[in-house]
């Protein structure tokens, strides 16, 4: 009987898992800060709503900040090249004529799509922006 090959573990560094965890810790925030917004939220608030406990994060995490930092790095990178290939796209289909309305259509909707339709982690983003903006300035 001959064994069969299994897959091969690929080795990550101990600096690529501690990456991966604190990505994890920042998304597990997201629904916290939607909910609460920034200046409504702590550490242990954050703790508390996530499957890990508050010494874990704040092994990962000094203070609030740092997440917030976290969540932004991961994901505004992502918000605005969209917004800039929707914008890109929508001057295009009006020949280099765009307007301001048409502009913010194309700017605005594709934040809206995102949040909307790209999954559980993209709502609570929204959802934080929306409070932020409204009730926190």
């Amino acid at each position: 009987m001959t064994a069969t090959p299994t897959a091969a573990r690929t080795r990550r560094s101990p600096v690529d898992r501690y990456d991966e965890r604190r990505d994890q810790l920042a998304e597990s925030a997201l629904q916290t800060l939607g909910e609460r917004g920034y200046a409504n939220t702590s550490l242990r608030d954050i703790a508390t709503n996530s499957p890990f406990s508050h010494g874990v994060l704040h092994y990962y995490f000094t203070d609030k900040q740092e997440v917030f930092d976290k969540v932004m790095a991961r994901r505004a990178p992502v918000t605005s090249g969209r917004r800039m290939e929707a914008l890109d796209a929508y001057e295009k289909s009006v020949n280099g004529k765009p307007t301001v309305e048409g502009a913010l259509r194309a700017f605005l909707d594709t934040d809206l799509d995102t949040y909307s339709t790209g999954g559980e982690g993209w709502r609570h983003f929204g959802a934080y922006f929306f409070r932020y903006s409204i009730a926190e300035h």
